[in-house]
């Protein structure tokens, strides 16, 4: 009886990374470096990690971690440290992992100061709170005088900005001829992965960005809520009866869906549907209820579900939207 549903979501982004699972890549105008109040420094020797906290469970790869492992040439890891210093094509030689610099950097050598490494938590709980770790004047190991200056913030909500400065050498080109341009982006794992730049020069002046994605999985049913001969006794699906239709849309992604609609088309057998309710949470046909969103056109019907609240598999987040039409 039912000919289609379409279900639409329209996020307010530019750009599409596959293979990521989980993440969506964007870029944006600089923004200035994020200055925690208070910071740790890492006197970091070459190729050395070192593991530290956030503050706050972060979520990757529909993980939350708690730690990260820095590296000294530029690298973060959630599983296992990589201090490789020869950078390569993603994928990389150890899963979940960004990359807001992999290249053979080292803080100390060659004239003038050395380089540091900065890292420390700012922002609400709930708002805006983030870890911030941020390279500064680091060194390339065969060309001490290369100096390169770059940032890695990682949001509570799982959004990934990293930063460069723009007037200095942390371009993505070559340090050396015996060594490849620098690696950016982001692995979930060996087989999603987004590759922003390697071996390549890139525009410092913009921030590379990955938001988190929702994943919704959209689901419908039905029940007959009366008939002309039954009343409310176990109706049938008969001329006069009336049916309540349930559409549940779920979100197990880590970023919430914005301006979430779905449209339905009954068919010419039913009278005007009813206009759509929305109610939080998972759907009860035979309960209803929910308060009026969306419109109805003949017998096209558009529910409007709004937001969609970011969720897990474990606890996903449902919303339900609720519509009626007699049979005629």
């Amino acid at each position: 009886m039912v000919r289609k549903i379409i279900l639409f979501f329209i996020f307010s982004l530019m750009a599409w990374s596959a293979p990521l699972q989980y993440l969506v890549r964007t870029t944006q105008a600089n923004t200035a470096f994020d200055v925690p109040s208070t910071v740790t420094s890492w006197a970091a020797g070459d190729d050395a990690s070192t593991t530290v906290n956030f503050g706050f469970s972060f979520p990757f790869n529909n993980t939350t971690y708690t730690q990260v492992i820095l590296s000294s040439n530029g690298v973060l890891n959630f599983t296992t440290a990589n201090t490789a210093y020869a950078n390569t094509a993603l994928s990389g030689p150890v899963a979940q992992s960004i990359y807001p610099y992999w290249d053979d950097l080292i803080r100390t050598g060659g004239t003038g100061a050395n380089g540091t490494i900065t890292y420390g938590t700012m922002g609400t709980a709930g708002v805006d709170r983030r870890f911030v770790v941020t390279w500064t004047n680091m060194r390339h190991y065969n060309n001490t005088a290369k100096r390169y200056t770059f940032q890695a913030v990682l949001y509570e909500d799982g959004k990934i900005i990293m930063r460069y400065l723009d007037s200095s050498d942390a371009d993505g080109t070559r340090a050396a001829t015996n060594n490849p341009g620098a690696t950016v982006g982001v692995q979930e794992s060996g087989t999603n992965y987004d590759q922003y730049s390697y071996d390549a020069a890139f525009n410092e002046a913009v921030d590379v960005v990955y938001y988190p994605l929702p994943i919704i999985v959209v689901t419908k049913n039905s029940c007959v809520l009366n008939d002309p001969i039954n009343g409310t006794t176990n109706p049938k699906r008969i001329p006069g009866a009336t049916i309540r239709y349930a559409v549940q849309v779920t979100n197990t992604g880590i970023g919430a869906a914005s301006n979430v609609f779905a449209t339905d088309a009954l068919s010419s057998i039913f009278n005007a549907p009813t206009i759509p309710k929305v109610a939080t949470g998972a759907c009860n046909c035979a309960a209803g209820g929910g308060t009026a969103s969306g419109s109805v056109s003949g017998n096209d019907i558009t529910i409007n579900y709004g937001s969609v609240a970011t969720g897990t598999i474990a606890a996903p987040t449902r919303e339900c939207g609720y519509f009626e039409a007699i049979i005629k």
